[in-house]
């Protein structure tokens, strides 16, 4: 005979991240398209190997950042895996000038830039939030440097399969438009940690 010992391995009921120097995390993934195009026809989405990276110099910590300049299409989606939400989302969220934590430098420029979060689900995306700087509720250019939590509610979709998906967009090079930015994400949680469980033996 033989004495069997076992337990609930850790883990986490639902989604949370917490990004480090390892970049971005087995499963999630990221694709191009502008969010207007992709929201009429999900095929726009193309895979991509770019954007989204990790760095440490905003939110105290590593985190993933997306660089949002003044160059026609930076059009930046990352994807979280599908996963079933019990809670609402909370993140991490900062804004800073280029490569480095200074607040940025000029907030009349970046008009046409966007920051949305949005969800997949019964097989199409929906936005939950948007920043912009042309009158959204949320204002882009106002998105602290030294970081800000951001609470989504997902009540709409306890219990679905869903994917989280992080957009950065900017579409025109123009001087009026040309900022140059980071924005940063960290603490991602949509779910609840459980703790390894107590160690059972049975014969």
């Amino acid at each position: 005979s033989y004495n069997v010992s076992y337990r609930m391995a850790a883990h986490a009921d639902g989604l949370i991240e917490h990004f480090d120097v390892s970049g971005v995390p087995s499963g999630w993934t990221r694709y191009t398209g502008l969010v207007d195009y992709v929201l009429t026809d999900s095929i726009q989405l193309a895979p991509a190997t770019g954007g989204w990276a990790t760095t440490s110099y905003a939110l105290g910590q590593y985190n993933i950042k997306l660089n949002i300049y003044g160059a026609s299409y930076v059009k930046h989606w990352l994807v979280t895996p599908e996963f079933k939400p019990s809670q609402d989302l909370t993140f991490d969220l900062a804004l800073t000038d280029y490569n480095n934590s200074d607040p940025i430098e000029n907030d009349t420029l970046q008009a046409d830039d966007r920051f949305i979060v949005l969800v997949y689900a019964d097989d199409a995306w929906h936005i939950l939030r948007e920043w912009n700087n042309s009158g959204s509720e949320y204002v882009y250019n106002t998105i602290s440097a030294t970081g800000e939590n951001v609470t989504i509610d997902l009540s709409a979709y306890y219990g679905k399969k869903v994917q989280i998906a992080f957009y950065g967009e900017s579409t025109s090079s123009s001087d009026e438009n040309a900022g140059d930015n980071d924005l940063h994400i960290d603490n991602i949680v949509c779910g609840t940690p459980v703790e390894a469980g107590e160690w059972e033996t049975v014969e």
